[in-house]
């Protein structure tokens, strides 16, 4: 399930949301409609040297989809160096690289992903799902504890 960014609607950011009315928002729900007053899951994997997260596995998405990272920075309403920066810290942090350029010239530059950032961005995004089912009645449980209603033991 996905909730998205207020500040910028593109920027995808894979948490769930859970109120006492209506259970697990999901991932078709714009932020408006979701109500982040209550327990939210937002994962991010802490490595010795970094951090994994939705917005830079999104920032490889965007990338591999629109073929360079000022397309893609752009996409996500961020600068370029930032985004440069971003995609750096992961091949610093993984000890190779998540993207591969192209210099600009005649044709143009570029940018995709590479073998292993794609394996990095399919095997995070096919986590994100068991995890967020798994945390689904605690973080329900939770949201009835923060309405003050009477809320059933997640189990």
């Amino acid at each position: 399930m996905k909730q998205w960014d207020t500040v910028n609607p593109h920027r995808e950011i894979s948490r769930i949301a859970f109120t006492p009315d209506t259970g697990i928002m999901t991932g078709s729900q714009k932020q408006g409609a979701i109500d982040l007053n209550g327990p939210t899951l937002s994962i991010k994997i802490r490595l010795t040297h970094g951090v994994i997260g939705p917005g830079k596995i999104t920032l490889l998405e965007h990338v591999d989809s629109l073929g360079g990272i000022s397309a893609a920075a752009r996409e996500m309403g961020m600068t370029y160096r930032r985004a440069w920066h971003l995609i750096d810290s992961l091949n610093k942090a993984l000890g190779r690289p998540v993207v591969a350029t192209a210099t600009g010239g005649t044709g143009g530059g570029g940018a995709h992903l590479t073998e292993f950032g794609r394996e990095l961005v399919q095997r995070y995004r096919a986590t994100m799902p068991v995890l967020e089912e798994d945390a689904a009645p605690l973080l329900k449980w939770l949201a009835g504890i923060d309405s003050g209603a009477e809320a059933a033991d997640p189990g």
